[in-house]
């Protein structure tokens, strides 16, 4: 037999076979370089101490044609939250769970059966503005401004349901309940009397009116049998009869000289008003025997602080709230009213709700505050859960991240343990209300009118503050470059500080722009500053004693909105001489900056949107706008498309490392796991395909040596 031709033979025969397999094999590669899936999904989890207020997964897929870029996926699960979210406005406790009124996050509820820990199960939001709630059964009644009132299933207090409601566009704000009828308003008359016997069909019955009384506004009212009770400041109390609501009827007016009334409570046949003392002259609490509405008798009064804003009777008890905490009084004895302790600290409260030994204080800035009051000479606060902090701004280094709010100043957080961040050190400051930066061992924080800040933050635990520069009206955004710090104010002045002794800042020079600046970004050699109006000043820097302005770049938003606006949050990012711009009008620009002295405008993304943050990750554009985050492939710049998209609201602020991010809302910080998946092509992973690529490969080599020794 002639070898070589058995060999050639062979050859041939497997030569085809192992041609097709080669073919098909790299066919399948191009489709996944170029239609490659991408999904990008986002899973929220509870951690122990706090729940998240998200309740949904979101998952968006899109499959981009593009070459330039290997496909990834996006997973984040929420692993924590620092600051729960909300301005809470009211508090009803029923056994063991608090009922809140969130003006941004509608009804919370709270398992409170440890009330040092309390902890959210159950919410409901439907957009409105939730200012006031009542609880009678299993029934949530909530005054949700333009939402109106909404009836809410809350026998399942893990699962609040909504069943119904009335609406008409008004904007409300108070809502009492008495029997199948719910009255409604907003600070000032009308209330309406809306027919609550069926839920999912309330009806307007009625409504109450007083025309003449019309300059003044009320905080609340109280509802007793058929009659209301409106404290209505400097016109005194006002009794009307409803019990026929076709017709409700204003049958008496008590009024005291200087008293401007407040609030009211009402038990059986008392009822307990408080309210201003103008000249300190007269009372600011008092008790009225109502058995006769059209005719109330004083049976006591006393005087306790200047002012108490409401009420809230607890068997004994009387606890008049203040701005700053609350005021004690044994009551047991209506005619001889005792004073007996008070609670006092830095909040501002709103409501004030008492059950069992226990007052329980929504705080317009700080949250739900739980006070024990079982010696009432000696009220102590065992919990917080905190619920309307601004959010200024916060940075991460090494594993602190340094917050700093409106309310409460900065805050450090550890996080070494990114599922329990520990609040390790705190430095109050008065209304923190600007930007923040690091370098070594000190924080820079612009402070508003109260001026940069310079806290020493070597110990974490302690941080204090060093160092102070006022020399600005209004100290706004700063940016940290060597040993030189740039400062702007609202106004159009740059001040340029030397801070190599970070004890003792010193102007060295300043920059006066056209036009009222945001923010400044530097880089290099080059600031690039912010206008309120989408200008942006390009100035060398190279010395920081003689600033010089090589350009001025009018963004798209410029031409969008016109000289004479005055936006603040843009935001400005420069990779590879690329700068992308979030307008706050005109979505995200992209602009070649190569030549400074001659920007140049390449794309736009989402034109007459708001974009409020840009990072660039793993090759991809993150950004924030009115809906959350999206990630954009930017590869085709005149094609940009969204790759994924997190519905979370509230969103200003976005950091991102290898395993977390960091979004920030005004309200709260919340922590995400961030895992990338391997690249799929069409559903099966890439290294399926190359293992079983390789094996045929193999498989057909290993034939055609057999076919050689034949």
């Amino acid at each position: 037999m002639n070898y070589k031709n058995v060999r050639k033979t062979n050859i041939l025969k497997i030569s085809p076979l192992l041609i097709l397999v080669l073919i098909l094999s790299m066919y399948i590669l191009v489709l996944g370089v170029f239609n490659a899936e991408i999904s990008i999904g986002m899973k929220n989890y509870n951690n122990e101490k706090k729940e998240s207020i998200f309740e949904h997964e979101s998952t968006i897929k899109s499959i981009p044609k593009r070459a330039e870029q290997n496909a990834k996926s996006f997973n984040l699960s929420q692993i924590s939250t620092i600051n729960e979210s909300g301005l809470l406005r009211a508090t009803i406790v029923v056994g063991n769970y608090a009922y809140l009124a969130d003006s941004d996050f509608g009804l919370r509820i709270l398992n409170i059966e440890d009330k040092s820990n309390p902890l959210v199960v159950g919410q409901y939001n439907d957009g409105g503005i939730t200012r006031d709630l009542q609880v009678i059964g299993n029934y949530a009644y909530i005054a949700n401004g333009k939402e109106g009132l909404e009836i809410i299933d809350v026998s399942d207090p893990i699962h609040p349901e909504k069943i119904g409601g009335f609406k008409d566009g008004d904007d409300y704000s108070i809502v009492k309940v008495e029997g199948d009828r719910a009255f409604i308003s907003s600070s000032k008359f009308p209330i309406k009397i809306i027919d609550i016997s069926n839920p999912g069909n309330s009806i307007k019955i009625g409504e109450i009116t007083e025309n003449e009384l019309n300059d003044s506004f009320f905080r609340s009212y109280e509802v007793s049998g058929n009659f209301i009770y409106v404290p209505y400041r400097w016109d005194g109390l006002l009794i009307f009869n409803v019990s026929d609501v076709n017709n409700p009827t204003l049958i008496t007016q008590y009024k005291e000289d200087y008293l401007i009334t407040y609030s009211i409570d009402i038990v059986e046949n008392l009822a307990y008003i408080t309210g201003y003392s103008a000249y300190m002259t007269t009372i600011p609490f008092q008790i009225l025997n109502i058995s006769d509405p059209a005719n109330p008798i004083i049976v006591s009064s006393r005087f306790g602080f200047i002012s108490s804003y409401n009420i809230f009777i607890n068997d004994d008890f009387a606890y008049c709230n203040l701005c700053y905490g609350f005021q004690i009084f044994n009551i047991s004895n209506p005619s001889n009213i005792i004073e007996l302790g008070s609670y006092i600290d830095d909040g501002k409260s709103v409501n004030i709700f008492a059950c069992e030994n226990y007052v329980y204080i929504s705080d317009f800035n700080i949250g739900l505050k739980i006070i024990d009051v079982s010696d009432p000479m000696n009220p102590t606060k065992i919990a917080d859960f905190e619920d309307g902090e601004y959010l200024r701004d916060f940075i991460i280094e090494d594993h602190y991240i340094y917050l700093v709010d409106y309310c409460n100043g900065l805050k450090i957080i550890d996080f070494s343990n990114p599922a329990t961040p520990d609040i390790i050190g705190r430095c109050y400051l008065t209304n923190a209300d600007g930007a923040i930066a690091i370098k070594g061992n000190y924080l820079y924080i612009a402070n508003g009118e109260n001026g940069l800040e310079v806290i020493d933050i070597s110990d974490p635990t302690n941080p204090t503050i060093v160092a102070n520069y006022a020399d600005m009206e209004y100290i706004w955004n700063i940016e940290i470059t060597g040993n030189y710090a740039f400062l702007l104010d609202l106004g159009k002045t740059m001040d340029i500080l030397d801070i190599s002794d970070p004890l003792n800042p010193i102007k060295i020079n300043s920059y006066t722009s056209n036009s009222y600046l945001d923010i400044i970004k530097v880089y290099g050699d080059l600031a690039y500053l912010i206008s309120t109006n989408g200008l942006i000043y390009i100035l060398n820097i190279s010395n920081p004693t003689n600033p010089t302005l090589i350009c001025e770049y009018q963004s798209k938003e410029y031409y969008y909105i016109g000289n004479n606006s005055y936006m603040i949050g843009h935001q400005f990012f420069l990779k590879d001489n690329l700068a992308y711009f979030a307008s706050l009008n005109n979505g995200l620009e992209i602009i070649d900056v190569s030549n400074p002295s001659n920007p140049t405008h390449i794309a736009q993304f989402e034109n007459g949107t708001s974009v409020r943050e840009i990072q660039l990750y793993e090759s991809y554009l993150w950004i924030i706008d009115e809906q959350g985050i999206k990630i954009l492939d930017t590869s085709i710049l005149t094609n940009i498309s969204v790759i994924g998209q997190f519905n979370i609201p509230y969103l200003f602020k976005l950091h991102i490392t290898e395993s977390f991010v960091y979004a920030g809302s005004i309200y709260q910080l919340s922590i995400f796991e961030l895992t990338i998946q391997k690249q799929r092509i069409y559903g099966m992973p890439i290294y399926w395909i190359i293992f079983f690529t390789g094996f045929a490969s193999i498989l057909i080599i290993w034939k055609s040596r057999k076919y050689e020794k034949i």
